[in-house]
């Protein structure tokens, strides 16, 4: 849909018979341009609300920030990595797939280790059952009066 601008080649070039068609496109493909950013946005803020929270309640905030820096780097060899080879679909699931599993063994058994007590006058989401409940934990809001 952007493609139908003369300088903006996406994929192939957009044919658009008329000035108000080439409008129409344009609008249409930055709204849903829009709409993805948002929803990638949704996605990442409770991930990173667990993260602020897990380090700011880490004894050693310096050493949790660099071993969130590190995970960030080794994430990006690891994609590099996997593009350089051209691997298929397949090999990136297992690889993130192994590593939601390291993840979530790791979670459940300090879940496990050390039950959290959770303030109920704190909303909390706790829709899902497989996956929400590991996430509920952390998802209580940073802030007290919240």
């Amino acid at each position: 849909m952007l493609s139908t601008l003369e300088d903006f080649i996406i994929w192939s070039k957009g044919v658009a018979i008329s000035p108000w068609q080439t409008i129409f496109y344009m609008v249409l493909g930055l709204s849903l341009t829009y709409f993805l950013m948002l929803l990638v946005l949704d996605m990442f803020i409770p991930i990173g609300r667990i993260l602020g929270r897990l380090m700011d309640e880490h004894p050693r905030t310096i050493w949790a920030y660099s071993v969130n820096v590190f995970g960030s780097l080794v994430g990006t060899w690891l994609f590099v990595l996997l593009s350089v080879f051209y691997q298929p679909p397949l090999t990136w699931f297992a690889v993130m797939g192994a590593l939601v599993l390291l993840l979530f063994r790791e979670t459940q058994s300090r879940l496990e280790s050390k039950p959290r007590v959770i303030n109920r006058n704190h909303r909390t989401f706790l829709g899902c059952r497989a996956g929400s409940r590991l996430f509920a934990d952390y998802l209580v809001p940073l802030s007290k009066n919240w």
